[in-house]
């Protein structure tokens, strides 16, 4: 198990230190299974992958302790298996008068056998397709296979089109004040990684853990996106699974609003920082704005963030004006909060907090695009209107948005995105050859141009629910 990972880890129950044993090496996975063991229960290490949780974890119902038992038996496979196994989407999968069925004592039964032949070809797919393992297989194919029902469409778009979202760029800007930071730092709702990934370059030679409630997403994110990251599955509940003041920073986007109970979560992420150190909050929901698109418990104004830190130096910025710098290149400015006239129209701000005044200042100029960094490629929001090329053999592109949902949630990108876009044959040339030109940069400015990991996109492929 990773060295940073043993340094950093303790239960969040007993708050006891883990003795780690290793399980007998599979074939190429040697050190990437293990059990931990402290005064109270058993956690799995799979894929590298420390799993501190409670209750029922598998697609079956397999607990940490189940789980670090099939590790121990030698049976590493089916413990990978059981936790990246999606939940059978039944609704998805009867006949389509079956889902409309009412809600009463027998139903679910009803549904299996409605279903039963459907739900017997998706098992099979979903095993055949997991038991294969990650070899000559992308970031997409996995997000396309286990976020193939219709309940995780949000998701799936959401990560597939990331790149270049408002919130993302609001994100980035964010991470720089990151480079100022001298220890590790903890990603909490790292998510598949896409921002982790800019992380490590941002902070040499100090570590980076990622840490999510969902096994499925780190694993994305360990295999495709970034190897020098460690990762931990934890939900939270009722601590974090780190010691105190261990990391000099703790980074966040798109997470904390999402969080049911904030005080806690806001106490644990002030007990693992150091106390002159760091957290940065990117995307919180402004529950002023629409607050019937989300639970109550999700979206909160930003008074209500503000008296979970108070007794901290912090600053909270409306997205809008974070990503106006950031499209000068310039880095968030917080030498001062955003006015409340301006937090109580901005639908997403950003919350800054700090062990001290002196990190809360304005940021400067930076020289790169963040957005860049990777493989450049076309923002996947844009395709091809079809036509043929124009008489200089540029071709026509459109922005194109996944669903009404995403075009709600992140429309605001249409602020810098061109709704359509003749991009000239030699680029599309040289991004074809991993070749950056001068002739691309206005385009990496309005974000028509990109940077992705290398192992993210992935051949079209049909969902298994609908075949």
């Amino acid at each position: 198990m990773d060295s940073v990972l043993r340094e950093s880890l303790c239960c969040p129950w007993c708050s006891a230190s883990f003795t780690v044993t290793e399980a007998c090496p599979a074939s190429g996975c040697e050190g990437a299974y293990a059990v931990l063991q402290c005064s109270c229960e058993l956690y799995p290490v799979v894929a590298g992958i420390p799993v501190i949780r409670k209750g029922p974890l598998g697609a079956q119902g397999q607990t940490a302790r189940m789980l670090s038992e099939l590790i121990l038996s030698g049976k590493q496979r089916e413990a990978l298996l059981a936790l990246l196994m999606p939940r059978t989407p039944i609704e998805d999968l009867v006949p389509r008068w079956a889902a409309h069925l009412p809600s009463v004592p027998g139903r679910g039964l009803l549904m299996h056998l409605l279903g039963h032949d459907a739900i017997r070809r998706w098992t099979s797919t979903m095993t055949e397709f997991f038991s294969a393992g990650p070899e000559g297989k992308t970031a997409q194919d996995y997000l396309t296979v286990g976020l193939s029902a219709k309940a995780q469409q949000k998701n799936y778009h959401y990560f597939m089109h990331r790149f270049g979202q408002p919130r993302q760029l609001v994100a980035l800007s964010l991470m720089t004040m990151l480079q100022g930071a001298a220890g590790p730092v903890l990603d909490f709702g790292c998510g598949i990684g896409l921002l982790t990934r800019h992380l490590p370059r941002r902070m040499g030679s100090y570590p980076v853990l990622g840490a999510d409630l969902s096994f499925f997403r780190l694993y994305i994110a360990k295999t495709f996106l970034t190897h020098d990251v460690a990762y931990v599955c934890c939900d939270g509940k009722p601590s974090l699974p780190f010691r105190r003041a261990f990391f000099a920073a703790v980074y966040s986007s798109d997470t904390l609003f999402m969080v049911p109970d904030k005080v806690s979560c806001s106490r644990e992420l002030q007990r693992v920082v150091h106390p002159e150190g760091l957290m940065i909050f990117a995307g919180l929901r402004n529950g002023l704005i629409d607050p019937e698109q989300y639970p109550v418990r999700m979206a909160l104004p930003p008074s209500a963030y503000e008296d979970l830190f108070h007794s901290l130096p912090q600053r909270v910025r409306g997205n809008t004006e974070v990503l106006d710098r950031y499209l000068q290149k310039r880095g968030p400015a917080l030498g001062q909060s955003s006015a409340s006239q301006v937090l109580d129209h901005d639908p997403w701000f950003s919350l800054v907090v700090a062990g001290h005044e002196d990190w809360l200042v304005d940021q400067g100029p930076f020289d790169e695009w963040p957005h860049a960094e990777g493989m450049l490629e076309l923002n996947p929001l844009y395709r091809p209107v079809g036509g043929p090329p124009n008489d200089r053999g540029a071709v026509l592109y459109r922005q194109t948005f996944p669903s009404s949902w995403y075009a709600q949630e992140d429309g605001d990108c249409r602020k810098y995105e061109p709704e359509q876009v003749w991009i000239a044959a030699e680029i599309l040339r040289d991004l074809a050859l991993g070749r950056r030109t001068p002739a691309m940069e206005e385009l990496i400015a309005r974000c028509v141009i990109v940077g992705v990991p290398e192992r993210f996109h992935g051949h079209e492929s049909v969902s298994p629910c609908h075949t």
